[in-house]
């Protein structure tokens, strides 16, 4: 006769991460050990109703926090697009950078303006005026 064992619902369960992974986890990892743990289960005697509510609640909240960082990130690349075609200065290491905004660009979520070639933070900017010579 074949025996399964149980699975302890309190045991961390690892499937498909590693120990060097990030310790965040998106939608994907999560979906992966929700159905490692529902597989891994005695069917004799399955997880409490309550814990499998509060891990989908969980895998709710979780969808909903990257769908808000998705929004917020797509509301800072729109409010840094004004940027572009402006002359900015803005510190990078202790010096003042002066030109023209090129381009924005978002990198982790965060945007970055092409000034002269380099990529800086849009919050490094100190000043931003129109084009002009006289304008300083």
């Amino acid at each position: 006769m074949e025996t399964t064992a149980a699975v302890n619902s309190a045991a961390p369960v690892t499937a498909g991460v590693s120990s060097e992974a990030s310790k965040t986890i998106d939608k994907n990892g999560f979906l992966k050990i929700l159905a490692a743990q529902l597989q891994s289960q005695d069917p004799t005697n399955p997880t409490n109703n309550t814990e499998f509510i509060a891990q989908l609640t969980q895998f709710n909240s979780l969808e909903q926090l990257q769908s808000m960082s998705d929004s917020l990130a797509a509301m800072a690349l729109m409010q840094s697009a004004g940027l572009i075609g402006k002359n900015a200065v803005a510190q990078s290491d202790g010096v003042n950078i002066e030109g023209r905004v090129e381009a924005i660009i978002i990198k982790d979520s965060i945007p970055y303006a092409e000034i002269n070639g380099n990529s800086i933070p849009v919050s490094s900017i100190t000043r931003i005026h129109e084009g002009g010579s006289d304008a300083k």
